[in-house]
C-alpha cells in the first residue's frame, strides 16, 4: 500500500524500489521504511492532499520543503526577489509583508528598522532613506517634512522652522538667516532689513 500526505492507494510495492515526487513523503521499498522528501523549491505542497503547486506571484516564498495550506509569505524586513530567494532589507530601506524588492524608505517618513515606518512630523526634515528624525536645520524651512528649503535673504528661519518669518522692524536679518539681530541705536531697520541703515540727519 502506497501512502503519500495521507492519501492511500492500493497499490503492490513487491517491485517498487523508491518513489520520488515533489511531494513530502515517500515509501522506501523493500523493508517498508519511509524517508522524508522535501517540497521541492519553487513549489508548495499541500498538507493534507499533498498536492504540489507552482510558486509564481510576488511576495511568495517557496524554499525547498514549504508545506501547508499555501505558500509562505516572503516576512517584512525581507525581500524576495525570486520565490526560492530571501534577502534581508538594506539600513535605511522599507520592506513591507511580501515585498519583491527593497525600497528608499519615502522622504517625510523614518525607518528605525527595515520593517517599521513612520511619518515625521512638521517642523521636521526626513529625506528618503531616513532612519531618525532630523530636525529642520537652522537659516533653513521645511513646509513639509520631506523637503528643506534655504530661507531667502531678509527672512528669519529659527531651527523646526515650517515657513520663512520676514525679519521683522527693529532688527536685521543678515546672510546668516538662522539668527536675527537688534537695530543699533541711531540706526534704521524696516521690515525684511538684511542690514541696519544709519540714520540720515535731520
Amino acid at each position: 500500500m502506497l501512502l503519500i500526505m495521507g492519501l492511500e492507494a492500493n497499490r503492490s510495492l513487491d517491485n517498487v524500489k523508491e518513489i520520488t515526487c515533489v511531494c513530502v513523503f515517500f515509501f522506501h521499498n523493500p523493508s517498508g521504511s519511509f524517508t522524508l522528501s522535501q517540497c521541492s523549491a519553487g513549489y508548495w505542497c499541500d498538507s493534507v492532499t499533498g498536492v504540489a503547486t507552482v510558486c509564481s506571484i510576488t511576495g511568495d516564498l517557496c524554499i525547498a520543503g514549504t508545506v501547508g495550506s499555501g505558500p509562505a509569505n516572503c516576512t517584512a524586513g525581507f525581500y524576495c526577489p525570486t520565490v526560492i530567494s530571501k534577502v534581508a532589507c538594506s539600513t535605511g530601506k522599507y520592506c513591507p509583508d511580501r515585498s519583491g524588492s527593497q525600497v528608499d524608505c519615502y522622504a517625510g517618513y523614518y525607518c528605525p528598522t527595515t520593517s517599521e515606518i513612520y511619518k515625521c512630523p512638521n517642523g521636521t526634515y526626513c529625506p528618503a532613506g531616513s532612519t531618525q528624525i532630523s530636525a529642520c536645520a537652522a537659516g533653513s524651512y521645511c513646509s513639509t517634512p520631506a523637503t528643506q528649503a534655504t530661507c531667502a535673504s531678509g527672512s528669519w528661519c529659527p531651527e523646526n522652522s515650517t515657513s520663512e518669518i520676514d525679519c521683522p522692524a527693529g532688527y536685521y536679518c543678515s546672510t546668516n538667516t538662522s539668527v536675527i539681530n537688534a537695530c543699533s541705536q541711531g540706526y534704521y531697520c524696516p521690515s525684511r532689513s538684511t542690514s541696519h541703515n544709519l540714520c540720515s540727519g535731520g
